[in-house]
């Protein structure tokens, strides 16, 4: 399996995620636009060209957009470098102090997606470098189910805790690993592909559209001949013939001799 390998170029990709069925509760295959922004901050923030300015920290930021809301009210997943300007030392904030995901877009492989972007960013810092210890909240324990799946999803990026501890003991940025996940991997496309990919998908299917309604027509008229044709159908128009022949008959034959004496004084 080829590790994942930062790319700068790329920061922003459409994401399908697919179907989950858990717990009796079903979530239909949905969409999510990632968009990743990458910052470097300085001290000071601006002075003369004589000032010379120190790295104070760096931030891969990961912003994302579904079910066509939410623009303004997006979660964000951030992984922060500090650098103390005075010393030199340097330590990285992996989950920015919490990493949860909204309740309708678990259990699909999105956090383990997450967590690879950003890793594979702290990758691109020195191994030494320190990660942040993080804490476990004791409200993941309340289902057991949960709390193994947020076990599973730590200790699978390289995360140890000592036993019943909640407080992870130190870890480098070259002890981080990408995670597996265990679900049906979900499909990541640069966006530019994947909206190209959809407007594609979309002219396709309004194609197929038209052809239906084409052929729903043409059933129809179908349905309405042979239905006409069936042996009780054309017994009741005959029946409706003979009766009312004494009133048809006598006006098809003043229609066609009114018709015959117009055109006569026509002529």
């Amino acid at each position: 399996m080829d590790l994942p390998k930062f790319d700068e170029a790329n920061n922003a990709w459409l994401l399908t995620l697919p179907e989950s069925r858990t717990g009796g509760r079903y979530q239909p295959a949905c969409r999510v636009v990632v968009i990743r922004t990458l910052k470097e901050t300085y001290s000071p923030a601006s002075g003369s060209l004589d000032v010379k300015r120190k790295l104070a920290g760096r931030t891969c930021t990961l912003s994302l957009y579904w079910n066509g809301g939410g623009w303004h009210q997006e979660p964000e997943y951030k992984a922060e470098l500090t650098v103390n300007i005075w010393d030199g030392t340097t330590e990285l904030d992996l989950t920015n102090s919490d990493f949860m995901l909204d309740y309708n877009l678990r259990g699909r492989g999105l956090g383990s997606w997450i967590m690879i972007q950003l890793i594979s960013w702290a990758k691109t810092l020195p191994a030494d470098t320190p990660v942040k210890r993080i804490r476990t909240s004791p409200v993941d324990e309340d289902d057991r189910e949960n709390m193994l799946r947020r076990d599973r999803f730590w200790n699978g990026i390289g995360f140890r805790f000592e036993p019943a501890g909640r407080l992870s003991i130190p870890l480098t940025v070259g002890e981080l690993q990408y995670p597996k996940g265990l679900h049906c991997p979900l499909i990541a496309v640069p966006l530019h592909k994947g909206v190209d990919e959809l407007h594609r998908l979309c002219e396709s299917q309004k194609l197929e559209i038209d052809r239906l309604k084409s052929s729903q027509s043409y059933q129809a008229k179908q349905i309405r001949y042979l239905t006409e044709r069936q042996w009780d159908v054309l017994l009741i128009k005959f029946i409706c013939f003979i009766i009312f022949s004494p009133i048809f008959i006598p006006c098809w034959l003043y229609s066609k001799l009114k018709q015959s004496r117009e055109t006569t004084h026509e002529k």
